[in-house]
């Protein structure tokens, strides 16, 4: 298991470090993203699908309320928020491992319900806050399979370190 952390200092630099891990992803993949409200999960999400060429037609925001977004792009994209949700009995009528199954990108906010059932090669995002800045966030990506090496590599030179 490897990790990198990374600054950000806006929501456009946010959602570029999304973009470069787009170029990293293949069908199959779930990246379960943490963090508390208002840290840039879905700008991560949105720097994704922007990396994926998802349609401007197709607006990427929070399924806080719909739970699963599908946006269509070079690989299918499943958004998952599981904010709203209180049990694991909520996840199995969401039908998350049949998601899980789909021959697309999975992005699960507020994955901590679903933590002993995501696949063992996740990679696993945690968004916070800085309180210096509005706007400064720091970025945790732990890859569990060692799979994301070159991505690794191309944020530690794109964006400042801890």
């Amino acid at each position: 298991m490897v990790s990198l952390e990374i600054e950000t200092d806006s929501p456009d630099s946010t959602r570029h470090a999304g973009w470069l891990l787009a170029k990293h992803l293949a069908p199959g993949d779930c990246i379960p993203l943490s963090g508390e409200m208002g840290s840039g999960k879905t700008c991560l999400v949105q720097g994704i699908a922007a990396g994926l060429g998802v349609p401007s037609r197709y607006p990427v925001t929070s399924p806080s309320f719909t739970i699963v977004n599908r946006y269509p792009g070079k690989h299918m994209i499943y958004h998952v928020d599981l904010y709203r949700l209180n049990s694991k009995h909520d996840i199995e009528d969401l039908e998350l491992p049949e998601i899980l199954s789909e021959d697309g990108i999975v992005l699960i906010e507020w994955p901590e319900l679903t933590i002993d059932s995501l696949p063992e090669t996740s990679l696993y995002v945690h968004l916070s806050w800085d309180m210096i800045s509005e706007f400064r966030r720091r970025i945790r990506f732990t890859d569990t399979a060692s799979r994301f090496s070159v991505f690794f590599q191309e944020l530690s030179h794109a964006f400042p370190r801890y």
